[in-house]
């Protein structure tokens, strides 16, 4: 009988302004650029948490989801995740970062995306995606 994988469930947020620019952060202790996201607390559901993450890590509190812009998962030092990314808008403008991250910057087009170093080439590829669902 096969065995099964257990996966710890991840999200994270795609999250553009009212010019169409997407947040990035950049990791205090890697240097390496991300999305704001992260775990699911216990007994706490998926919206709950997304936006508990986005707010404690960027100070935004204020953001509609649009859809979900994609699914995957991926292993990290024998830990397996299954990765939930939500495309998601805001007019607010007020960064705030978290102790967790010491930068951001706003992304305005697929050829920026060049100019950063990603904690993994996973979120340049949904990063990229983002951009053909721009309104």
């Amino acid at each position: 009988m096969p065995e099964h994988q257990l996966f710890q469930v991840d999200q994270n947020a795609v999250i553009r302004n009212d010019k169409g620019a997407i947040l990035i952060l950049r990791h205090r202790k890697t240097s390496r650029w991300l999305l704001p996201g992260g775990r699911i607390n216990k007994d706490e559901n998926w919206l709950e948490a997304l936006k508990r993450e986005v707010r404690e890590e960027t100070g935004i509190g204020n953001f509609v989801i649009d859809r979900v812009l994609d699914i995957g998962s991926f292993s990290d030092k024998g830990v397996f995740y299954y990765l939930v990314t939500f495309l998601c808008r805001t007019k607010d403008k007020n960064v705030k970062l978290s102790n967790e991250h010491d930068d951001y910057a706003w992304i305005n087009s697929k050829e920026e995306l060049k100019k950063y170093n990603f904690w993994h080439e996973d979120i340049v590829r949904r990063i990229k995606k983002s951009f053909d669902y721009r309104k």
